[in-house]
């Protein structure tokens, strides 16, 4: 399934040369391990030699060292290194073994799924297929290994949106299900692992629950329960649940495999490693932002000492401690681990790596959040170089970036540039997949987005129904995928106010969540806020409340009670209730919204900013001019922290800090404050028209100026 991360170690007999041979080869497989490729491929090199001088070039074992050389050249981007490798490597067995030996898979498989890394599916395939069918003649058709290969081909298909993926899938599923389900019990547990894996993969949860409590129970029959293998088991079984929501017995899991993994280890055990990742990830979902923290650390510093402070999995962990930090906005923290994860991906693999032009993408992102644009354009642009030298100006890789890049420009109201690039990236993909790819739906529904941002909506509403044409045809209309393009075409008529539609958009979109997920599913909840916002926009208050409440109730269940989503429901609810004058009602659910933002975050974050504007606004219709200028002080220092004091966004608060001053007749307070908002909104360039309030602020100070005497608004 995947592509083995392990140096093949070679066994052989033991004398001069050939225990330097094992010697050489034992030294790459730890330089592998700790993530130095360089040094690795120097060592793999001299075995290779000395290898062809004990055996012979053209000696079958000799391709074990060809094959280990080809990895570490794959880990560092030398494509056509490694690809000659394998090739020679394959020449060699099939010389020596024959072309339909089972040992040549190894070979065949690797060659592969290199060229499916780079994307050249046409030299995939006929490999692929050629190791099943040597495969099935040896093993049998209905071996896992056989399953395991109707897996990897059906993957290549299916990423090409190929339908001949549908019978491979068919056909492994048979297999799964009359060897993992059958009434013969299973005793092989690499089998079960790998049917498992499978069953997961196309979230059928319920058989891939049953064979993991398979495999967990025979390993605590055969092992113990307090045994390190117990432990992957229960993190595997864990990582099913949390694919599905199950955050409660997830968490059961971990916690076990990870007091397993103390008991059988020293604290700073590199095994220990994926207990304390998943227990973090946990966390994290639930935000105990804190606790999360504390398991990331830990995690970082096992593989700082384990693997050393400049391998690989180092940036992974690194990456996963950053993504933390910016979920909670701490935005210099996060940017600090993001370039560190950088700067080791470019020692590890070279600049110039497509590796590193993921890692360029978590960067990117932290600056476009971040409004720093100028560092996230050029971020994107190397990542977009990147992508071309390694796959080709035409490569779909390239039109992800340039979907990053034209998002940017379009976040800037750059819509010129911003189309240009969707057009060229939808170009791409028509040109890789053909028009009626869903690769091709996502361009369009991209090209809908850029038009509907600049209110252009029959330009918007013909790319969204495109995109949805070629997703009911290619996916069908119960695909989930449909029914994020279904919630397209809704906002566009939302924008239009053609209720009746968009009505029945989100109802379908709703009946597909309903369908594919169980009823109190966390994604439910989100098209029940979706219906709840369309009656809510036509002043249905009581309809929208029965969705708001259903969606709150679902969070409830599914969450812990001090989640963020639960607190977003709160203030859905209590926007309603605010609609209708049910002040009470509204500031108990706007507090009890706060509250939670508060125990999460433990300092102010921009999560907050509904709950600190609406309970702001109640107090100000209730006249309670000093707590309502508390919380509208706080709302504008949370904009200022976050991104800066001439950003946008910071003119909403500044408005209705200026609107609370209006209505006491502070306008000494209040001129500075629509003054400042006015300039910053000038500023901008923005598209949108000159807000409401301060239309009103200019006629407010031509009257001044005319010397009318202005009273306080009532």
């Amino acid at each position: 399934m995947k592509i083995p991360t392990k140096i093949i170690l070679f066994p052989m007999p033991i004398d001069a040369q050939e225990r330097l041979l094992k010697e050489k080869n034992d030294r790459c497989d730890t330089l592998y391990q700790q993530g130095r490729y360089s040094e690795a491929a120097e060592v793999a090199e001299e075995a290779l030699k000395v290898a062809e001088k004990a055996f012979g070039p053209d000696h079958p074992d000799v391709a074990h060292f060809l094959v280990n050389l080809a990895e570490i050249y794959r880990l560092q981007g030398k494509d056509a290194e490694a690809e000659s490798l394998l090739k020679r490597s394959l020449a060699i067995r099939e010389k020596a073994l024959g072309p339909d030996h089972p040992d040549v898979v190894s070979s065949i498989e690797r060659l592969g799924w290199l060229y499916r890394e780079q994307g050249k599916n046409a030299e995939a395939e006929p490999l692929l297929k050629r190791a099943l069918a040597i495969n099935e003649n040896a093993l049998g058709p209905d071996h896992y290994i056989v399953a395991n290969d109707l897996y990897n081909l059906a993957l290549l298909y299916r990423d090409q949106y190929n339908a001949e993926s549908g019978p491979l899938f068919e056909r492994l599923y048979t297999i799964l299900d009359k060897k993992a389900l059958g009434k013969e019990p299973l005793n092989d547990k690499e089998a079960l692992q790998t049917f498992s894996a499978l069953y997961k993969f196309n979230q059928k949860y319920d058989e891939a629950e049953f064979l993991l409590k398979q495999v967990l129970a025979m390993n605590e029959n055969a092992l113990g329960p307090d045994h390190h293998i117990v432990a992957d088991s229960l993190n595997a079984l864990g990582e099913l649940y949390r694919c599905q929501f199950k955050v409660t017995e997830a968490e059961a899991l971990f916690k076990r495999a990870l007091a397993i993994d103390e008991k059988a280890f020293r604290k700073d055990h590199l095994c220990m490693s994926k207990s304390l990742n998943n227990l973090g990830m946990i966390y994290r979902s639930q935000n105990k932002y804190a606790e999360a923290e504390a398991l990331y650390k830990r995690v970082l510093a096992i593989n700082e000492n384990d693997l050393g402070p400049d391998h690989p999995g180092v940036a992974d962990s690194l990456d996963d401690l950053g993504e933390l930090y910016q979920s909670q906005n701490k935005y210099t923290e996060a940017e600090v681990l993001f370039k560190r994860a950088l700067s080791i991906r470019e020692k590890a693999f070279g600049t110039d790596h497509h590796r590193v032009a993921d890692s360029l993408e978590e960067l990117g992102r932290l600056y476009r959040y971040h409004n720093k644009y100028a560092e996230a354009e050029a971020i994107y642009n190397r990542k977009q170089s990147i992508r071309e030298k390694a796959f080709g100006t035409d490569h779909p890789r390239v039109a992800d970036s340039l979907d990053d890049l034209a998002g940017l420009y379009q976040s800037q109201e750059k819509y010129a540039e911003a189309g240009a690039i969707y057009n060229r990236a939808l170009a791409i993909r028509e040109k890789a997949f053909g028009i009626d790819h869903p690769r091709v739906a996502d361009s369009l529904n991209n090209l809908g987005d850029l038009y509907q941002s600049q209110n252009k909506y029959a330009e918007a509403e013909a790319f969204f129904k495109q995109a949805l044409a070629i997703e009911e045809k290619t996916l069908g209309e119960n695909d989930l995928f449909w029914s994020i393009s279904l919630h397209k075409l809704g906002d566009i008529y939302q924008s239009q106010k053609k209720f009746a539609e968009e009505e029945a958009l989100y109802k379908q979109a709703l009946a597909i969540m309903e369908k594919a997920f169980e009823t109190d599913h966390p994604r439910v909840a989100d098209s029940l806020d979706d219906l709840g916002n369309l009656y809510k926009s036509q002043n249905k208050y009581a309809e929208a409340e029965a969705f708001f409440k259903q969606a709150l109730a679902i969070r409830e269940k599914a969450d812990v009670p001090d989640n963020t989503d639960v607190a977003k429901s709160l203030d859905k609810l209590g926007e309603i209730y605010q609609s209708q004058n049910k002040y009470a009602e509204a500031e108990a659910l706007f507090k009890r919204a706060l509250a939670i933002y508060e125990k999460v975050f433990r300092e102010d974050r921009l999560h907050m900013l509904t709950s600190l504007n609406k309970l702001g606004e109640i107090y100000q219709s209730q006249k309670k001019y000093a707590e309502a200028e508390a919380l509208f002080k706080r709302a504008l220092a949370i904009w200022e922290k976050a991104l800066g004091p001439d950003t946008y966004f910071v003119t909403n608060s500044l408005n209705m800090l200026g609107k609370l001053y209006l209505y006491q007749g502070k306008y000494a307070e209040a001129n500075p404050l629509f003054k400042r908002s006015q300039a910053i909104y000038k500023k901008s360039g923005s598209y949108m028209p000159l807000p409401t309030l301060l239309i009103v602020w200019n006629i407010w100070q031509s009257l001044i100026r005319l010397g009318r005497k202005i009273k306080p608004i009532d």
